[in-house]
């Protein structure tokens, strides 16, 4: 809040200085640097607004995103998991650890993606430093990103140890206890993958700068 009072008021005073003509020039000017400026960074920082391979994976993500808030919670609610080596014929087994591949490359690929910031004219630009763009999503959305990637997917991959294919086999009452104590945990697991619906904000944001959406 503080930084962007000081903002403005540096604003207002440079257009008290020099005019709202002189601000606007200025403004455009620190558009262009910032544009000359992002062309001479490593090719390593992907460009939002100029990678072709960045929007086709954004569809891919999101197209991953409509199955999570589609299929997840009918999942959760009616589908019984599978247990065992028998997890990997399951379609949605199968389907799921494709999407988890899905979202684990996503989370490489963001340490590489430039982001917006401020500038002193008011206006937005982008920041295409490797080491900056690394920090910033460290400090981010990182946690989030691989809390939803793990968690889900290590749990089920673990659920495919045979070790269960001779519990379910045995049909003691203790092996049953513990099917339903897993199937429990499994549920609240399944629900985890929700918060991967978050990533679309991020998604939107770059869409919405590509297309000078408001």
């Amino acid at each position: 809040m503080k930084a962007a009072m000081e903002k403005e008021a540096r604003l207002k005073q440079f257009a008290s200085r020099h005019g709202e003509m002189a601000q606007e020039l200025a403004r455009q000017s620190a558009a262009v640097a910032a544009i000359l400026t992002a062309k001479k960074k490593s090719e390593v920082v992907l460009h939002p607004e100029r990678n072709k391979f960045l929007g086709r994976w954004d569809g891919l993500t999101a197209l991953a995103l409509f199955y999570t808030a589609s299929i997840t919670p009918f999942e959760t609610a009616f589908i019984p998991p599978v247990l065992g080596t028998s997890s990997w014929v399951d379609p949605f087994f199968l389907i799921n650890r494709a999407l988890d591949v899905i979202f684990f490359l996503d989370m490489l690929l963001q340490f590489f993606v430039a982001y917006q910031t401020g500038n002193d004219f008011g206006g937005r630009t982008w920041v295409t430093s490797p080491s900056k763009v690394a920090r910033h999503y460290l400090r981010g959305w990182f946690v989030l990103d691989a809390f939803t990637v793990i968690v889900p997917g290590g749990f089920d991959v673990y659920l495919s140890n045979p070790e269960f294919n001779r519990r379910e086999s045995s049909g003691s009452e203790v092996g049953a206890e513990g099917r339903m104590s897993v199937l429990r945990v499994l549920r609240v697991i399944r629900l985890v993958k929700l918060v991967r619906l978050v990533r679309a904000s991020r998604i939107f944001q770059r869409w919405r700068s590509k297309f000078s959406m408001t």
